[in-house]
């Protein structure tokens, strides 16, 4: 029974009022008018309402009691979007010098459990996946699966359509150019280390946002440019921080593609917190889960103490080439963020439109 509650720990008390994670630039599906952007600490602001909202409850693992606050969870925001309880179908392919957190530390002991082997990041890409572009609250069979209720203490809630199903209005279509180079960015509430990548699958028209399948963007995932990549603070593009970044092509799937390690490290401390949730600072008095990219930038994001308020008021910001060899007209952009403390996988889409323009142009 020990081992099955030392497993279960990163799982059952990482939910959050406003979500984990998304893309920001170019606008995703719920920033209706490009309005939020990457606004400083708006991460998740963006969202298409799904009437009530539900209470935020959390299991404090040390007493063993569900703790009730007054925070809610916001059902439609961006940053809800993803799926839950998603493995790998086998043993890690990562390299290990890739890995965002450590093993735990069984209490009292010197023995240690891999618990994140079969979690998405460790095959990066490997993990299935209902929705490319997410799935709201992350479950869609249910949490357990079957359950009646829709409240789900591993994260999220149960039973939310798939994002590429729904009527969103004013949804920004940005403008590639075919052969050039392209800005995106992303922000996190939650820490939950990993990676990430960017892809592409064509569409006939956006009114045809429903054919998206993760199959399709297997087909096109997109090439990060250089070895750096920026922390951007707020929507001032002279406000950012220059930081090495590590990418990889090995061990991925699809076989070759392009993938970036999450540069900001969660906190340590295996025996006790989850990354720094559970922490009443920003301090990471026990250190880091990996070396800082710059002073100050490490954490988990967001605490117990004020669930759904972000500590991160950045973007982490890359260029990605766009392929030479495709076609004009209207393409999705999905951005996948694989998870390494938790099993879970989150998606964020965006409207593009590809066209033959000036290639040495950064859009």
């Amino acid at each position: 029974m020990r081992k099955i509650i030392i497993l279960l720990f990163p799982l059952i008390f990482i939910t959050s009022v406003t979500g984990h994670g998304a893309m920001v630039k170019p606008s995703n599906w719920f920033d209706e008018g490009g309005q939020v952007g990457m606004k400083g600490g708006r991460q998740c602001d963006a969202e298409v309402d799904f009437g009530e909202n539900g209470p935020f409850e959390y299991l404090d693992f040390e007493t063993g009691k569900l703790v009730k606050t007054k925070f809610y969870i916001r059902k439609g925001s961006s940053c809800m979007w993803h799926n839950n309880q998603t493995f790998t179908p086998h043993p890690p392919t990562l390299d290990p010098s890739l890995r965002t957190y450590q093993d735990y530390v069984i209490p009292n002991t010197n023995k240690t459990v891999d618990y994140t082997a079969r979690y998405p990041w460790r095959s990066p890409g490997s993990a299935k996946i209902v929705s490319p572009c997410g799935v709201g609250g992350g479950n869609p069979a249910g949490c357990p699966i079957g359950a009646k209720t829709t409240d789900c203490l591993g994260g999220g809630y149960s039973y939310g359509p798939k994002a590429e199903v729904l009527k969103l209005n004013n949804s920004v279509t940005s403008n590639w150019s075919i052969g050039g180079v392209a800005e995106v960015a992303w922000g996190l509430l939650a820490n939950h280390g990993g990676g990430y990548s960017y892809r592409l699958c064509k569409v006939e028209d956006l009114d045809s946002l429903d054919t998206v399948s993760e199959e399709c963007f297997q087909q096109m995932p997109l090439e990060f440019v250089g070895e750096t990549q920026w922390i951007q603070y707020g929507d001032d593009i002279a406000n950012r921080t220059e930081i090495k970044a590590n990418r990889t092509t090995t061990g991925t799937f699809p076989a070759g593609s392009h993938w970036t390690k999450l540069p900001v490290p969660a906190c340590l401390d295996p025996h006790k917190y989850g990354g720094g949730f559970f922490s009443p600072d920003t301090s990471c008095s026990y250190g880091t889960q990996f070396p800082e990219p710059a002073p100050g930038l490490h954490g988990y994001g967001s605490r117990y103490l004020a669930p759904g308020k972000t500590d991160f008021t950045w973007s982490i910001v890359d260029l990605v080439r766009v392929p030479e060899d495709i076609q004009p007209g209207y393409y999705v952009l999905s951005f996948r963020w694989d998870c390494e403390q938790t099993p879970q996988v989150w998606n964020t889409c965006a409207n593009l439109q590809l066209v033959v323009k000036n290639r040495n142009q950064l859009q």
